[in-house]
This record gives structure tokens, C-alpha cells and sequence, in this order.
């Protein structure tokens, strides 16, 4: 699960919040659903609390002390439990040029619209803030606000710490953030967009600006709605070691956009498209997505993650020279899928799909140019799904460990995996060894399909690994070539029940291997059907033929196998 991730104190907190319903009332957490703060001083007794209400009664200006009821927030504001509201008044606050604010916690909407700007190089460092927050009246009544905040122009910047920054905080409540023209926010310990139940939270960075989310994760859409929209070359990062997390709890979506050359998001720990809710990330137009530890679409039970990259330059990267990023679970415990079109490319150091029993997953890497390169990759490890390679783009099983250039289609009891090559110049090479139904355990599915001018090259190939295993492939009209052997129907140990393997050459299709062997083991079922004219399997050794398994057929008009044979 990953609320609260890496801190002590927030493990603690989350024990008695992450349940069902996430946040009880009255809130542990200032805010989230009423405006309780607990603090505990060093002496062990409770610290008192002020509030400073913005009334705008004067003007729009910060420092005009008749614009505040309870005088004007400073920075000794941090040191003791001052909250700043800032609600629908004669004026709004701006924070203009050469004005450096301070506050403690800030909130931006806390029972009607509130709205804040930073400008023109201003700046404002507060506590914990809140854009979109609740307010409890004197009969206990609830109210919900709607918060907006610019930082707009360079030199412009927004540094918040306490809790960090919270965009739709309460259960209900809108809030809204765009930091633009080179403008700068800064959030300590965490952020949150859209924190509350039914709250709807929407951040937009853009020109050239930056937000950094320091010491914490980034969750959009944590228990509501979160939106996150990257474009003109804006940049959202979280430090080492700290995720973003997309479509966090049950119920929840949300939903990150990076658009345009020079937009990036750069990730220092993990990433989740779809935890327990539903998540879609999109990379698109020249973006970039920088990810350093592992990266999950659907990764429980019940969620929904949703990766698209799309256009030319834009591309899921390495952030560590020489490594690709790291590893790639797409349909974990639920569901999964990637996208990769029209130019856009992927680098990941092994993927994994379908990660566990009942996930599913699917996956398209579609037009020319169009590529994922992984080091090692499981297609349908425990679960079920799909991955297509068309249109001439390329899928790529290669790299510098001893594991890769490792490729499995369906590999543990219960796992129905498919590959796709499909059209011409569209291509998988596996530098190593691919394996076509079953692994190390068996009861797997796996079939590979080269169609339409596909092309498929291998080190060696199994189809039809290990205990009642089946494995299938089938080159229509399109090329297999494998620089080792191909062997059906085979068992990894005595112990072990052999698969079963089917090898289909169809319609002026090629295969070439260095030998074959068809029923490898006791029991075990090897059968090549080549069918077609012009169809051919090509070996440079011998093909050894049913001398411990059962039967292999070669039906068909004009087939040709050439070689030698050693049979029964």
C-alpha cells in the first residue's frame, strides 16, 4: 500500500486511518474532513491555536494589515498552530513582486471560494496548506470550500512544509493549483490531489515552471478525483526514494498528463498507475517519464492502471546512466495496460505481465518506430492477457545482466499468455532463449502468433515447457529464426510431467533453426504442421523426432523441411 510510505510518524498515523472508509471522523489528520489540528509541545501538554481570517476589506494586498482579522501571517506563525483562511471577501490576496510572505497553515477555501495569487516574483512560505478545505461551525455543522491558487512568473515560488500541500483536502471540496511562466512550488513531506472522499483536485504546471515534491510522495487522486496536467515544458519531481501514486485507495482515479517537448516528470522512487483505484498516466507529443525503482499498473486487487506513450520523442527513460529503468509489473493483482504509438518508445530492466493469479493485463507497441526494450520479460506470468507488436514497431528482449535476453510466454500454473508480431517490419528479438508455455512450474498457456510479414528472432526456442504445459506458435506468412535450437514438447527434470508443443508454418512462411527436437521427453507431444506454398522450416542440423516423446505430423501442400532426420 502506498499512503504514507516512508516516514515513522505516518506509518504510525496510517495504521489507524489507511481502513475501510480511509479516514475516520473526527480526522487524525488536520483538515481532511474538519479543521481539528492535535499538536503535542515538548512538555507533553497541547498547543494552543490561532486563526487569522483574510477579509480583504482594504485591498488585494498581503501586508495591508486591514485586510486581515488577526493581524498579518509571519514566519513565527510555523512555530505554533496559526491557521491562515483565506474565504470569499471584497478582494482576493496577490503576493506581487519583491513581497516575501510567510504563514502557518494555509488554507485556501476553507467554507466558500477562496482564491490566492503569487506573482511577478513574490513569494510565500507557510506550513501544511490546503486548497479546497472544510470548516466546522459553532452548531456543528460541516461546510465545504472550493480553494484556487496561482504562482505565476519567474522568481514566483510557493514553499509549503507541516503535512505538505493538500489540493482538495476535504471530503467534497474543490481545489485548484496552476504554477506558470517559470514560476516555482516546493512541497515538503507530501502532496495530495484530490485527498478527500468525492473531492475533486486539479493541478496544472506549465512554461517552463517547476514543482518539487521533497521528503514525500505525490498522490493524485488519494481517496477522490486527482488531475495532474504537465505541458510547455513544465517539470514535476519527487525526490529519492519518494513515489507517485496514481489512483491511490479504493474509489479513487486519478489521472497525470505530460504533454509537449521539454515536459517531464521525474520520479525518484516508485510508481503506481492504479493501487487499489484506477490510475492513468499518458506521455505524449515529446514528453518524458524518468522512473528509478519499479513501476506498477494495476497493482492490487480491483484497480485499474492505464500507461500511454505516445509520439515521436517521447519516452519512458532511464534516470541512471547506463541502466534502463526499473522493473515493470503491468497487471500486477489487477488490471493493466501500456500503450507505446506513432514514434514513442520504452526502456524497462525486466517487465513482468500479469504478475500474479486472476491479474490481467495488455499491452501495444504500435507503428514504426515504436519500441520497448526490456532486459528480461514474462508475458503472462500468473495471469492472462495479451501484448501486440504492429504496424513496424519492435520489441526488444536484451541487455547487459546474465538474466536478460530471457523471454517467457505464459509461465506459472494458471498463466494464458499471447504474443502478437503482426504486419510488415514489425519484430521481436530475443538475444537468448524464449520459452512458449510453462517455465520452471507448469500448467501454463502460451501462444505466439507472427502474421502479415512479422518477424521473430531467437537464441533457442521452447514450446511446451514443463508439466502439462502448452505452448503454441504459429508463422504465417512471415519469418521465425532462431540461431540455437527448437524444441517441442519437452521436461526440465525426471520429476516433472511433459508439455505439450505445437509448431504451425503457414502460407510461404519461413523457420530456421540450428536443429530440432520434436517430443523431447517420455510422454511428451511434439507436433510441426508446415502447410503452404513456399512454406519451409530450414534446419542446419539434425531434427530429432519422436525418439522419447509422441508423434509429430507433416501434413500439408508443398511443404518443405529440409535436413536430416533421427526418429523412433
Amino acid at each position: 500500500m502506498p499512503v504514507f510510505r516512508h516516514k515513522p510518524v505516518y506509518r504510525a498515523i496510517r495504521s489507524i486511518v489507511h481502513q475501510p472508509g480511509r479516514w475516520p471522523l473526527p480526522p487524525l489528520v488536520a483538515g481532511v474532513l474538519a479543521p481539528a489540528v492535535l499538536v503535542i509541545g515538548s512538555g507533553g501538554v497541547f498547543a494552543d491555536t490561532r486563526d487569522i481570517t483574510w477579509t480583504g476589506a482594504e485591498n488585494d494586498e498581503w501586508f495591508e494589515d486591514g485586510n486581515w482579522d488577526g493581524g498579518i501571517p509571519v514566519a513565527s506563525d510555523q512555530d505554533t498552530v496559526t491557521r491562515t483562511h483565506i474565504d470569499e471577501g471584497d478582494n482576493q490576496p496577490v503576493i506581487g513582486a519583491d513581497e516575501n510572505a510567510n504563514a502557518g497553515n494555509v488554507r485556501v477555501g476553507t467554507n466558500s471560494a477562496g482564491t490566492l495569487t503569487i506573482e511577478g516574483g513574490g513569494t510565500l512560505d507557510s506550513d501544511t496548506s490546503r486548497i479546497g478545505s472544510s470548516a466546522v461551525s459553532e452548531g456543528g455543522d460541516i461546510t465545504v470550500g472550493s480553494g484556487f491558487v496561482t504562482v505565476s512568473g519567474e522568481g514566483s515560488e510557493w514553499n509549503t512544509g507541516g503535512l505538505g500541500l493538500l489540493v482538495g483536502s476535504a471530503q467534497g471540496s474543490v481545489g485548484t493549483l496552476e504554477i506558470q511562466d517559470s514560476a516555482t512550488v516546493t512541497t515538503g513531506v507530501r502532496a495530495s490531489i484530490g485527498l478527500g472522499a468525492g473531492s475533486v483536485g486539479t493541478v496544472e504546471v506549465k512554461d517552463q515552471s517547476e514543482w518539487s515534491i521533497v521528503g514525500g510522495d505525490l498522490d493524485v487522486g488519494f481517496n477522490g478525483t486527482g488531475e495532474l496536467t504537465i505541458e510547455s515544458g513544465g517539470e514535476v519531481s519527487t525526490t529519492e526514494d519518494q513515489d507517485l501514486v496514481i489512483g491511490n485507495n479504493a474509489e479513487s482515479s486519478g489521472t497525470v498528463i505530460a504533454d509537449g517537448p521539454e515536459s517531464e516528470i521525474d520520479v525518484g522512487g516508485r510508481l503506481f498507475v492504479g493501487d487499489e483505484g484506477d490510475g492513468v498516466l499518458e506521455i505524449r507529443n515529446g514528453a518524458q517519464l524518468k522512473t528509478t525503482d519499479a513501476s506498477r499498473l494495476g497493482s492490487e486487487e480491483g484497480s485499474s492502471g492505464e500507461v500511454i506513450i505516445t509520439g515521436s520523442g517521447s519516452h519512458w527513460e532511464e534516470t541512471r546512466p547506463g541502466e534502463r529503468s526499473g522493473s515493470l509489473f503491468i497487471g500486477e493483482r489487477g488490471e493493466g495496460r501500456l500503450t507505446i504509438e506513432d514514434g514513442a518508445t520504452v526502456d524497462a530492466r525486466s517487465t513482468s505481465l500479469g504478475s500474479q493469479e486472476n491479474s490481467t493485463f495488455e499491452v501495444t507497441v504500435d507503428g514504426n518506430g515504436s519500441s520497448l526494450t526490456t532486459d528480461s520479460i514474462s508475458v503472462g506470468a500468473s495471469g492472462q492477457g495479451t501484448l501486440t507488436v504492429s504496424g513496424g514497431a519492435s520489441l526488444v528482449t536484451s541487455g547487459p545482466t546474465s538474466s536478460s535476453g530471457l523471454a517467457t510466454i505464459g509461465r506459472n500454473p494458471g498463466a494464458d499468455g499471447t504474443v502478437q508480431i503482426s504486419g510488415q517490419g514489425s519484430s521481436w528479438q530475443v538475444d537468448e532463449s524464449l520459452t512458449v508455455g510453462g517455465s520452471v512450474l507448469g500448467g501454463a498457456q502460451g501462444l505466439l502468433r507472427v502474421e502479415d510479414g512479422g518477424e521473430v528472432t531467437v537464441g533457442d526456442l521452447d514450446i511446451g515447457k514443463v508439466e502439462e504445459s502448452v505452448g503454441t506458435v504459429i508463422v504465417n506468412n512471415s519469418e521465425l529464426h532462431t540461431t540455437g535450437d527448437i524444441t517441442l514438447g519437452l521436461r526440465t527434470n525426471t520429476n516433472a510431467t511433459p508439455g505439450q508443443g505445437y509448431l504451425f508454418v503457414e502460407e510461404g512462411a519461413t523457420v530456421t533453426s540450428g536443429s530440432g527436437t520434436i517430443a523431447d521427453a517420455s510422454g511428451s507431444v511434439g507436433e510441426v504442421r508446415v502447410s503452404g506454398e513456399g512454406s519451409r522450416w530450414e534446419v542446419d542440423g539434425e531434427i530429432d523426432v519422436g525418439s522419447r516423446g509422441d508423434g509429430v505430423d507433416f501434413p500439408g501442400l508443398g511443404p518443405r523441411i529440409t535436413r536430416g532426420f533421427r526418429g523412433v
